[in-house]
């Protein structure tokens, strides 16, 4: 049985660790014996924490200590994933966010001493040229230097990225076309499914007569913004429509400020807004399906153009109808879903709040929009079907 090692940044629930656990559920029915490692969730978390889910698959958490964002802390979890990375004798190890240190100096360690080791690298977020301008300067310039110098450091035997970005960019490298897979976040359609959204208006203790859109996530930055000034406009036609935040919006480094700011400007809508903050994982279908629309904001530039948010696909196996401005990765997903609700101008917010009132008021072409997704997540988007095609990457690599 061929061990493997998924090295991930994040800690449990956060954005990435999806991705890097739906690879370790699929590898771990097809036969390999994996080790999901990430980080800590509690702020001054000493520990090192495992959790066996079966008998080929178990999660441990690094210290978080100070919090699990601190430089400190991904020191820490930095020299004992290296450890682990020189003592767990694994086949396989697959390295999760690369810009950040905790991945990217255990698995250059590996390149040069497990000579037999199978490295892989998945890219899924740009940091160099756009999250790491969410930090200090010296932070960004060390978030750029990893992502650019681990591909050439590490020398994968294989890269799985979640977008056409990532696929160019290692083109560029000089990657080989035949190491890189374009691997997508899938859809957990046994997590997230259908129910008529009257009966999941119920269980939410909302309004059968509300109109609602729903929008959920933690990083927003720059879409913050778009989805308040589409928000406003909505309201100008339809102004008895409400605003559900799902999940609560990250404030850190320089967006801290602009994001307090953001809400500052658009106070005005806060009577219409409600922030439902985060809730089980288990309950989060229930509110997309209480909602008339799900609104996906994206910001025109290379973060949102390079990732590919999970989120989307809660979005999508709750059979509601999507409305997005959205650009690369999750423009070309929901371009193929007919009918959809996709601006063609991602810079116009009229467009977007004209689909968001239309979604609104057309329950016929709601309900299409809605199952168009919904049929695509039960597809070539289920997180079983993506699994499968990473067991056949895995299995190429011996």
């Amino acid at each position: 049985m061929k061990k493997v090692l998924l090295l991930n940044y994040c800690y449990p629930g956060q954005g990435t660790y999806f991705r890097c656990l739906y690879f370790a559920k699929s590898l771990s029915h097809a036969g390999y014996k994996v080790d999901l490692v990430c980080a800590s969730e509690r702020p001054g978390d000493w520990r090192v924490r495992s959790r066996v889910v079966s008998e080929t698959l178990s999660v441990t958490t690094l210290p978080s200590p100070i919090r699990p964002g601190s430089v400190f802390a991904y020191m820490v979890r930095t020299v004992l994933g290296s450890w682990r990375v020189l003592t767990g004798g694994y086949d396989v190890i697959h390295a999760f966010g690369f810009a950040l240190p905790s991945t990217s100096v255990p698995v250059i360690l590996a390149r040069y001493v497990r000579l037999k080791t199978k490295i892989v690298l998945d890219w899924d977020d740009a940091w160099g040229d756009a999250y790491g301008g969410v930090f200090s300067p010296v932070s960004h310039l060390a978030l750029k230097f990893l992502e650019d110098k681990t591909p050439a450091l590490a020398r994968p035997d294989a890269f799985t990225v979640v977008s056409r970005y990532f696929h160019i960019r290692l083109l560029r490298m000089g990657t080989p076309i035949e190491r890189i897979h374009e691997v997508p976040n899938g859809c957990d359609t046994e997590a997230v499914k259908p129910v008529p959204m009257e009966i999941a208006r119920t269980r939410a203790g909302w309004r059968q007569d509300e109109q609602v859109i729903l929008s959920m996530g933690h990083n927003y930055f720059g879409s913050l913004r778009i989805l308040l000034e589409t928000f406003a406009l909505v309201r100008a036609k339809m102004p008895k429509t409400k605003l559900k935040m799902l999940g609560h919006v990250v404030k850190v480094g320089s967006w801290s400020g602009k994001i307090e700011e953001t809400l500052k400007e658009f106070a005005h809508l806060s009577p219409h807004i409600e922030w439902l903050g985060e809730v089980p994982r288990g309950e989060v279908g229930k509110y997309l399906c209480a909602a008339d629309c799900l609104a996906l904001p994206m910001e025109n530039g290379v973060m949102d153009e390079a990732r590919g948010p999970i989120r989307l696909g809660d979005y999508l196996a709750s059979g509601r109808p999507v409305v997005s401005n959205a650009v690369g990765y999750t423009r070309d997903i929901l371009a193929s879903i007919a009918p959809n609700a996709l601006c063609e101008d991602p810079d116009d917010r009229q467009e977007f709040a004209r689909l968001v009132v239309r979604v609104l008021e057309d329950r016929a072409f709601a309900q299409a929009v809605g199952k168009a997704g919904l049929d695509i997540a039960r597809g070539k988007l289920n997180w079983q079907e993506v699994g499968a095609g990473v067991v056949f990457i895995y299995d190429g690599l011996f």
